[in-house]
């Protein structure tokens, strides 16, 4: 190892303490934004606009063109975040994973008919169990256990345009 390297510095601020952030009183009170992009377009849009409630974990999609500016000048303060540098909580990075391995999986041989998919992302999202509030984020919100979704049997499930569309 040369002399340079034995003695070279750290260039990383060292960590300071954690802070636990303040838990809301009510939904709806403290929320994340962030954007997902760079999303093959479909039907004019490419961008994911998330937001996400701290306290219920409770996301919402809005698929959007990409006019992002016009958003940023619409909130009143906004700390800036990436995946590389966070800025905030985290948490809507951790749900942004989720959006993205969803569509990803879901999406996967058809990438560009992500839009399709969101729908049932944010539903899958909503409805499934939380460790942390040991509850669905649907529960936490609307005080009531999320609805549930019949499945499709063509055999036993009578739609007609159910059947029509899916025979297309």
């Amino acid at each position: 190892m040369s002399n340079c390297q034995q003695h070279k510095y750290e260039i990383v601020t060292p960590a300071g303490l954690l802070q636990p952030l303040p838990i809301p009183d009510e939904v709806w009170i403290d929320i994340s934004m962030d954007f997902i992009v760079g999303l093959p377009p479909c039907q004019g849009k490419s961008v994911i606009f998330v937001v996400v409630d701290h306290l219920s974990n409770y996301a919402i999609l809005i698929q959007l063109l990409p006019l992002l500016s016009s958003l940023r000048t619409m909130c009143l303060s906004y700390m800036m975040s990436s995946g590389y540098h966070p800025q905030i909580d985290g948490q809507t990075e951790v749900v942004n994973r989720f959006w993205e391995t969803y569509l990803r999986c879901s999406a996967a041989a058809q990438a560009k008919k992500w839009l399709l998919w969101l729908s049932w992302a944010e539903f899958s999202y909503n409805t499934a169990y939380h460790t942390s509030t040991k509850l669905t984020p649907f529960e936490v919100v609307y005080g009531r256990p999320p609805p549930t979704v019949t499945p499709y049997e063509p055999s036993i499930t009578r739609f007609a345009n159910v059947d029509r569309s899916l025979a297309a």
